[in-house]
């Protein structure tokens, strides 16, 4: 058989292609962070209502893209002036933005939560009355 593409059958030329990934499919992840540092967790925030400002109240930072200026990158007290925090499209208008926190904080904020939820789970296992099976709602 010779290499024309006229005379390959379709299975040939099938395996000659690359990988498709459908537009909905399940192995499209237009969200995965690469070459994250691992001393950060990374989180995709809607811009919306006051979401930004409790982020950056509770320790996150945008990630920047070193390549990308804003404006003309004259003024060197704005760090904005050196790169462009890394943004995508949220749908309904929102726009996502990458931020990130360090390791430590973000343990520490788990921590915590985990703690509420077992203060709540033994809150509701104390209305459990004793060999009845029943939950006493007060």
């Amino acid at each position: 058989m010779t290499t024309n593409n006229r005379t390959k059958s379709v299975a040939d030329r099938n395996t000659e292609r690359p990988t498709r990934i459908p537009v909905s499919g399940e192995a499209r992840n237009i969200l995965t962070i690469t070459n994250a540092d691992p001393n950060f967790v990374y989180r995709w925030v809607n811009d919306t209502v006051d979401r930004i400002s409790k982020f950056l109240q509770a320790g996150y930072e945008f990630v920047i893209d070193p390549h990308m200026e804003v404006g003309d990158g004259t003024d060197p007290s704005d760090p904005r002036s050196i790169g462009a925090a890394v943004t995508r499209h949220g749908g309904n208008g929102t726009t996502l933005f990458l931020m990130r926190i360090t390791r430590e904080w973000y343990e520490q904020d788990q921590a915590a939560k985990l703690i509420a939820v077992r203060e709540t789970e033994e809150a509701m296992k104390a209305g459990v009355e004793s060999g009845t099976g029943r939950l006493t709602i007060n």
